[in-house]
């Protein structure tokens, strides 16, 4: 348990194992690193950095770094307390290796495996950054950015996942952008868009099972539609049969 506002923390070539959360942050720890530790079948997180509002980020980032997770429920769960976190192997995490909430996290240059239900998953999360990650073998979503804004997936690379990327409800005001990844057969849909209007830009779909680019409009129950118009510029879009499916209105945005 590292206490809001310490300083200076170095946790370097520890194992954390069967524990519930295998190091926890309350706050800010300037210049905190942990580096080169294992955490294993921690049942709740095997690092958890979560506070309710946002942190003065002044103080820097605290560094997660050249660390394994294996068989945790989720490797890190991550909100509102500044976060990089960066060449990290996951390995089988239950349901995700990282979960985003709230802003500022880091997500670079990892490696994901396994069968855990989702590699990355933002949710409500401001202005994260998901670049430059391999992610492999997962069931679900490799990246699911859900409820977001200003989220930023660039140069992570995909492969045999049950999805590629899944953008729902985000903010219209602040769309999340996909650029320059590529995700190569998927057992279903490449990119999934339900009642969102991301950015998607030189993006490469290689190889789907289903489709491509999979756009449709958010319709809950007894309430007004919520469009799908996410912004397409220069994908690589390589369906089996169909590029792109779209609802109603929004296929002509879909096709652009």
């Amino acid at each position: 348990e590292v206490a809001e506002n310490a300083g200076d923390v170095l946790l370097e070539h520890n194992r954390f194992a069967d524990d519930r959360v295998g190091v926890r942050f309350a706050g800010a720890s300037p210049r905190a690193v942990v580096i080169g530790n294992t955490f294993q079948h921690d049942k709740d997180a095997g690092l958890w950095a979560v506070r309710a509002a946002p942190d003065d980020p002044r103080g820097g980032p605290i560094t997660v770094r050249e660390n394994r997770f294996n068989a945790d429920r989720s490797g890190i769960v991550a909100g509102n307390i500044a976060l990089l976190v960066e060449r990290n192997q996951f390995d089988q995490p239950l349901e995700s290796a990282v979960h985003l909430i709230g802003a500022g996290a880091v997500i670079r240059s990892n490696n994901i495996s396994g069968s855990g239900a989702t590699g990355i998953a933002a949710e409500n999360a401001h202005g994260a950054i998901i670049e430059a990650n391999e992610i492999e073998h997962v069931t679900a979503y490799a990246v699911m950015v859900r409820g977001s804004a200003g989220v930023l997936v660039r140069g992570n690379r995909v492969h045999n996942c049950g999805y590629g990327f899944g953008f729902v409800l985000g903010d219209p005001r602040s769309p999340s952008t996909a650029v320059d990844n590529t995700i190569i057969e998927p057992r279903f849909d490449g990119i999934d868009v339900v009642g969102d209007s991301p950015i998607l830009r030189r993006n490469r779909v290689l190889g789907p099972r289903a489709l491509a680019l999979h756009v449709v409009d958010y319709r809950p129950p007894g309430g007004a539609d919520v469009p799908a118009q996410p912004v397409l510029d220069g994908n690589n879009f390589r369906a089996n049969q169909v590029q792109v499916a779209a609802d109603s209105r929004t296929g002509e945005a879909a096709r652009r």
